[in-house]
């Protein structure tokens, strides 16, 4: 789903980054975002929900665009 929501996220739990999720899923989401991260790292996206933080991995980055992130279960 298409979406255009402020983002605070990170390598760590508190979560230093901002960025935009621009499209969410169930199995993850795209966060626009210049931060270089590499493919395989863990990361936790604060998305101001019921579920509120989840941990993912980074599937894919996009050099200046943003990462990909696929969730991993329900908490950090």
């Amino acid at each position: 789903m298409s979406v255009d929501v402020h983002v605070d996220w990170g390598l760590t739990p508190d979560c230093p980054e901002r960025g935009r999720v621009v499209s969410i899923s169930n199995g993850g989401c795209f966060i626009r975002t210049e931060a270089v991260v590499t493919p395989g790292a863990r990361v936790f996206v604060n998305l101001w929900l019921p579920t509120g933080l989840r941990a993912g991995e980074v599937r894919r980055r996009v050099e200046s665009v943003g990462l990909g992130v696929e969730f991993k279960g329900d908490t950090p």
